[in-house]
């Protein structure tokens, strides 16, 4: 098998892995608390999304799901979180 085969079959293995990561729930407690204070800064929820990765991920990929149909990618929590205000 070539290099660049054997690099994607890694690859692929390491994305399906991934797929059955769970964020950390005191990640996920502690966006949920803070989602509870009204008037909190869009940069402060990103902050505490962005301490777990997999927290991290899920929302990007709402973020860049068609179902909200932003128009285009957003690259990081900031921006994510900053379209939903």
């Amino acid at each position: 098998m070539s290099s660049s085969g054997s690099d994607n079959l890694i690859r692929d293995r390491i994305i399906e892995a991934a797929r059955y990561l769970q964020p950390i729930r005191s990640s996920v407690t502690r966006v949920l608390k803070a989602l509870d204070v009204p008037g909190i800064p869009a940069a402060q929820i990103a902050d505490l999304v962005s301490m777990d990765q997999v927290l991290t991920a899920e929302v990007l990929k709402v973020a860049n799901s068609a179902l909200l149909g932003y128009g285009h990618n957003c690259a990081s929590i900031q921006e994510a979180l900053s379209a939903w205000e």
